[in-house]
This record gives C-alpha cells, structure tokens and sequence, in this order.
C-alpha cells in the first residue's frame, strides 16, 4: 500500500493547507514541462493530492488503506493530472497543444508591385494530416467505465486508449496547395505575410503557418525610400535655364512635371503624393533629380550663337 503522506512529505496530522502547499512545490518540481525525466513521480504526487485532499476519500484512506483500483480511476476527467491540476501552471485545463513547422517561402517581386499592390497565387507542398473520428468513443476522447473502491461503484470517465484522448485517428502525408493571396500597396522589402494554418500539420495538434518573405527588385528607374520615390533624369542647359515641361515615367502612368526657368539642379523638384503608402494609409512624394546633360558635339551654327550670346549678357 502506498503511503501518501510520506510520498507528499506530510505528516498524518497535516492541515489541508500544508497538503495543498507541500503539492504545489512538488508538482512544480516533478513536472513534465520543467523535468522530462519527472512524469512517473509527478503521477505519483498528484495520485497522492487526489486523494488526501478530498475529504471523503482521506477518510476512506486513513480507515481502509488506499484501495481505489488503479491510479487513472482517482480522476473523474479521464486520469489525467495534467489537465486536473493544469491550474497551478497557468495552462487550464489544457496541456501544452503540439503545432505543425512553420513552411517559409521567398517571393520576389518588381517595385511596381510594392506600388500599386497585386494578387498572386502560389503553389507549395506540406503535410497534412489525415484525421478521422474514432469509432471506439465517436470522437469524444473519453469512455466511460465501472470502477469500485470497495464500498460503492462508480461510472468514470477515463481515456480513449484507441484515440489517446484525441477524438481522431490520423495519418499523414504531403499533399501540394496552391492560395490566392493579395499583395498590400506599400509593402516593403524584407517585410513578411503569414497565413495561419497553411504550414505542415502535426498528429494530434494544431497545423503550422506559411510565412512569405517579400523580396523586392531594384527598379532601373526609381529608387524608394521609405514611403518617397525618387526618379533620376537628365535635362538639357538650355531647358534648366528657360524652363519646359516634362514628362515622368511613373507607375500610375506618366505624368507631366513643369520645370522652372533657371532651375537649380541641386535641388530636386517633387510631385506631391505620387510616393508609397506608409503605415498610417498617407501616401509619400515623387522627387525628382535633374542632371544637366552636356552634349558631345558642337555645330559651326551653334558655337556662332553662342558666342554672341555670351558677347550680349552675362551668361
């Protein structure tokens, strides 16, 4: 016969508290999660709570002996001390639910995209699981069975051993999936989308997610920074001087741009929310940077005029 003060370190006399604490300390102790070689004593430990903190059943101990039948017939939830004394570890009445590998995939888009968003769809494999009700407890988890301490019979609820408390019978395999997904406007390279539960699934848990890992490529006409969009092009002497007007590539569609008489190309000029969307929904500038462009050649009519103007004015 098991001697469950000595197994709490409690003396007979003990007061329900020191029961209750000398518990704790030891199921904190000899707990799975914190001691992987501790589940047999922390069986024994809550076997030995079960019943000396229950009034009936101390009686019943202290009078007759242990006497109970076996140890999963001293929980009413299926013999379980996990879930029954799941409380004094945060968890619930709920052990810690296994979940499936994430599966991480990298997507390479034009800056474009980033821009004006888009829908894409892609086509991955993972495991899935395959799970079907249990025929032994129709997918309960739990069977009832007659259990006698001597004095009365009980009906207990006790695990499915065909299920293991899952409900569900289950097999794997890999299958391929394809999802429809949207690009938001403004994403930014390095930025990640995770769809939940489209990652490999796992026996008798939760499946894991897909995780999108946007990788942008560098236009050849625009550079972003942040939510700004910067755009490079050459303008001629003659243009920056007088002034003209332009017209801009831009995702949007071209757009025209006015450039000012005597135009300092150091500074660049800016179209006002033709940038990106920033995390707050506003939407950035276009700048644009104007390098004077110097030509190569250099006709007889042209050296003339402009030799006479440098003659006239102070060009």
């Amino acid at each position: 016969m098991k001697n469950y003060y000595e197994i709490l370190g409690v003396s007979k006399d003990a007061t329900a508290e020191e029961i209750k604490k000398s518990y704790r300390k030891l199921s904190l102790k000899y707990h799975p999660d914190k001691n992987p070689e501790g589940e047999d004593k922390f069986k024994e430990v809550a076997e030995a709570y079960s019943v000396l903190s229950d009034e009936s059943k101390k009686h019943q101990y202290d009078n007759r002996g242990s006497g109970f039948g076996s140890f999963e017939d001293l929980f009413n939830n299926g013999g379980n001390p996990f879930d029954m004394f799941g409380d004094f570890f945060n968890k619930g009445n709920q052990r810690r639910q296994r979940r499936g590998t994430d599966i991480r995939i990298v997507l390479t888009i034009p800056l474009k995209e980033c821009y004006l968003g888009s829908s894409k769809e892609i086509s991955f494999n993972r495991n899935v699981t395959n799970n079907q009700q249990c025929p032994q407890c129709k997918g309960a988890g739990i069977m009832q069975r007659m259990a006698s301490n001597g004095v009365f019979n009980q009906v207990m609820n006790v695990q499915c051993n065909a299920c293991r408390g899952n409900g569900f019978l289950n097999g794997g395999n890999f299958k391929s999936e394809t999802i429809k997904f949207e690009i938001p406007k403004g994403i930014d390279d390095g930025q990640q989308m995770k769809m939940r539960g489209k990652g490999n699934g796992i026996w008798g848990g939760i499946d894991g997610d897909l995780v999108i890992n946007l990788k942008i490529i560098p236009d050849p006409n625009f550079e972003r920074r942040g939510s700004t969009l910067i755009y490079h092009s050459k303008a001629g002497l003659v243009d920056l001087i007088l002034g003209c007007e332009m017209v801009v590539p831009h995702f949007d569609g071209p757009v025209k741009l006015q450039v000012p008489e005597l135009t300092d190309f150091k500074k660049p000029l800016k179209l006002k929310e033709k940038g990106f969307l920033d995390e707050r929904g506003f939407k950035g500038d276009l700048y644009i940077y104007l390098t004077p462009h110097m030509p190569t050649t250099v006709t007889d009519k042209e050296k003339e005029l402009l030799t006479k103007l440098k003659e006239e004015s102070n060009f």
